[in-house]
């Protein structure tokens, strides 16, 4: 695919924007680069810092006007800004209309829902929406894909789980849609032989220990939207289901207080959030995980394949799809259409790229351990 105008990424000057660049820029080849964000910055000092095809526009992609200037310049737009529940669809609707395809690093399914009405007009234009570029959602449904395609096989009939979860320092815009979107309203469900089925929310919350994670965790039903797609085409397996990892009891009862207390004030809920996230750091220091277990019948359910994504880099883990998307763009390797990154690329190609920026992979007996090597992760 060779793209006529800018790769523009709005947000690029934030914490994971920075790091995405710096992955992104070593492949843009004859590509040019337009960086958006609120502050104003001197384009040579870009320039020294990411390249000669690197620019800076300053914008507020609030204000319609430097939204769409800064799309016209376009035909790849990467969303790394937020918060994402704040901002709805306004700059996918943007891309949309100025003829560019379209890569958010968070967007979530409030994102994917509110484009479905305009899915028709991406395909006609031939354009790629991806959807949850990042880590959860992103990488999480990537590796469960992948684990799905590589490990289980197309006659498999058993049952796949998948927990996830991290703790970080986040910033402002993902603690805003952490906050925002456990305040919901959720439904408890798992796909069996392709079709929903409702849950018992109280009987299916359980406690266990996890690999590198300290202490047990409390993991609630929560099914990742982005594996829906693949859980509807997985006709064989008896069970596919998901949740989350609660941290510690005091993170539980937080999260309680909010959904009940703080409905309608989510910078308050943010700031509480934020403040529990330090707290978790100091106790439990960074981690983030993705967790799949494969029960190939009822005989094996006490001893499961186990196959673990674990990290100590969240923010790398965040940023990098952006750029091993955007190059499995440039090789026209990316469907096009509205999609979650695990439906529109080849996850084992995804997993392989991954693996070149220092993910290792160990087997110990039916545990199958991927690491991300932090000492060269930079």
């Amino acid at each position: 695919m060779h793209f006529e105008k800018y790769i523009g990424v709005i947000g690029g000057m934030g914490s994971v924007g920075r790091l995405m660049l710096q992955k992104l820029t070593p492949l843009l080849a004859d590509n040019k680069l337009l960086i958006g964000g609120r502050r104003s910055i001197a384009g040579e000092t870009v320039k020294a810092e990411f390249g000669p095809n690197v620019s800076y526009q300053s914008m507020n992609c609030e204000r319609h006007s430097d939204l769409q200037a800064f799309c016209n310049r376009c035909s790849l737009v990467i969303n790394v800004s937020g918060p994402s529940l704040k901002q709805g669809n306004l700059i996918a609707l943007q891309a949309l209309a100025c003829g560019c395809h379209y890569i958010d690093v968070g967007g979530y399914d409030i994102l994917y829902q509110s484009m479905q009405k305009y899915e028709k007009d991406i395909r006609e234009k031939n354009l790629c929406f991806i959807i949850g570029a990042g880590w959860m959602p992103g990488i999480s449904g990537i590796f469960s894909k992948y684990i799905m395609d590589t490990y289980l096989g197309a006659s498999s009939k058993g049952i796949f789980r998948m927990y996830f979860g991290a703790v970080d320092t986040w910033s402002y815009s993902s603690c805003y849609d952490l906050a925002v979107s456990s305040m919901r309203k959720t439904s408890s469900y798992i796909y069996a032989y392709g079709a929903k089925k409702p849950l018992s929310f109280t009987r299916s919350v359980h406690q266990r220990k996890f690999e590198f994670l300290p202490g047990k965790k409390r993991c609630f039903p929560m099914f990742d939207d982005q594996l829906s797609t693949m859980a509807v085409k997985s006709h064989q397996l008896k069970e596919i289901s998901s949740f989350v990892i609660m941290n510690d009891y005091m993170s539980m009862m937080k999260f309680c207080y909010l959904s009940i207390f703080k409905r309608k004030d989510p910078d308050s809920a943010t700031q509480i959030l934020r403040n529990d996230y330090e707290r978790l750091v100091k106790k439990q220091k960074v981690w983030g995980g993705v967790f799949c277990e494969w029960f190939d019948s009822e005989d094996s359910i006490s001893d499961p394949q186990r196959f673990v994504l674990y990290t100590v880099d969240n923010l790398m883990f965040t940023a990098l799809p952006s750029a091993i998307i955007f190059e499995q763009m440039c090789h026209d390797k990316v469907a096009a259409g509205l999609h979650y990154a695990c439906d529109a690329i080849d996850c084992c190609a995804f997993m392989k790229t991954l693996k070149e920026y220092s993910l290792t992979e160990e087997h110990i007996g039916d545990n199958h351990i991927f690491k991300w090597n932090i000492a060269h992760s930079t």
